[in-house]
């Protein structure tokens, strides 16, 4: 089939390809980025992305560009083209990705999360403070996207405030790696920072992320400076996208129902809901790749080792067979919690119930402090290229100024 995630079509209607797709071909070939299939039902890609043994996040680049040794499998990772940086432990496989998680996951526990909840709260009323006066806010610039990112950082041990250096990065991150746009020199900024860090932290180890790894033990090894640094590249960007895409979504979604917001404000457990299912709708990380290990066999194709597979989190999560009705927004639904936005598996994303929390506070503040905001619907601005990440780039909104 005629499939690129990168095109302006995918962007624009991809859905109805993806429809066409598992009446007629659940399991596709494509020819772009040097080939891969894409698995595009509810069924299939959460096997896909669950089976490690079978299907294979491993990235295996030269040693001084990933930091690990190379592991000789020759796969290229989760990013379909191939990326340039290995995102460890996303592009991992057990007993690596594992032991690294298992020192990462205290930080993301429930009773860690409410403990950043003071923090969450603060930033998000400076950022309203900030516009009330002027009665016009741009939510993605002014709120979206610096607020996970201060949340964020100092959960690794960077201070909130460094927050500008990360996000020039993090608003990138959809353009494709080949592309003359890419983010090189802010990537580059942005590694030379964290390798700061994991120098501070080997000689004065803190409560945080950077220090857990530096000072931890990995199947029974240290970590070097540079696998320190691969690690915390992945985490400081894993946990913002897909916070700051909920949040604009969501703010389109009630800018265009505003006899939702009421109710939503009124009932947590709806809110709660609701943001599960525009989660499921619009699936900010819309999929990722696997490599085939061995000859096996997926939706009726025959797939041989060393085979890309792209598994499309936002096909299954429109998946008929799974959801009723998938192509509209039910608050209610009652399944809406088991989409995967944030994959399945071994690699569902450590960070999601903290993004939840970010989500559904600082939704919920909005609808307190601007509760008769109007988008600014000629100024919203959509990318015509989405890649891996479904987000906007601009969201305007004015209301009445106090």
């Amino acid at each position: 089939m005629d499939f690129n995630q990168h095109s302006e079509r995918y962007a624009s209607d991809g859905h109805a390809l993806f429809d066409t797709m598992r009446e007629s071909c659940p399991v596709a070939w494509s020819e772009a980025h040097g080939g891969f299939w894409v698995a595009s039902r509810y069924e299939d890609v959460t096997r896909i992305v669950s089976e490690y043994e079978s299907f294979s996040s491993d990235h295996d680049l030269p040693e001084e560009v990933a930091g690990f040794p190379s592991t000789g499998t020759g796969f290229r990772g989760v990013g379909i083209p191939e990326g340039v940086v290995k995102f460890v432990p996303s592009e991992a496989d057990p007993p690596l990705s594992t032991a690294i998680r298992r020192l990462e996951a205290p930080f993301f526990t429930p009773k860690a999360i409410n403990g950043r909840v003071g923090a969450i709260e603060a930033a998000t009323d400076a950022a309203l403070d900030a516009v009330m006066a002027k009665g016009r806010i741009e939510f993605s610039e002014e709120l979206a996207v610096p607020i996970p990112i201060m949340v964020s950082l100092p959960i690794i041990g960077i201070g909130s405030e460094e927050w500008p250096l990360f996000a020039a990065t993090s608003s990138m991150f959809h353009i494709m790696s080949d592309s003359p746009d890419y983010p090189y020199p802010q990537i580059m900024a942005v590694q030379a920072r964290i390798l700061k860090l994991v120098a501070e932290r080997r000689a004065s180890p803190q409560h945080d992320v950077a220090s857990a790894l530096v000072h931890g033990q990995v199947n029974g090894e240290s970590l070097t400076d540079a696998q320190v640094g691969t690690i915390l590249n992945g985490l400081s960007f894993a946990g913002a996208h897909t916070v700051t895409s909920l949040i604009l979504f969501a703010l389109e979604y009630l800018g265009k129902h505003p006899e939702l917001r009421a109710p939503l404000l009124a009932d947590p457990k709806l809110l709660d809901n609701a943001l599960e299912e525009l989660l499921r709708f619009y699936t900010p990380f819309q999929g990722a790749g696997r490599n085939v290990v061995g000859t096996t066999e997926v939706g009726g194709q025959t797939l041989r080792h060393g085979e890309r597979i792209y598994a499309s989190m936002a096909a299954a999560n429109h998946d008929p067979a799974k959801f009723e009705c998938p192509h509209e927004i039910r608050i209610d639904r009652p399944n809406a919690r088991e989409h995967l936005a944030f994959s399945s598996g071994l690699h569902r994303c450590l960070g999601a119930g903290l993004a939840k929390v970010q989500a559904a506070i600082i939704v919920r503040k909005i609808l307190q402090r601007l509760p008769d905001y109007e988008i600014v619907w000629d100024d919203v601005v959509r990318s015509n290229h989405i890649g891996s990440l479904n987000t906007l780039v601009a969201l305007p909104a004015v209301f009445k100024p106090t």
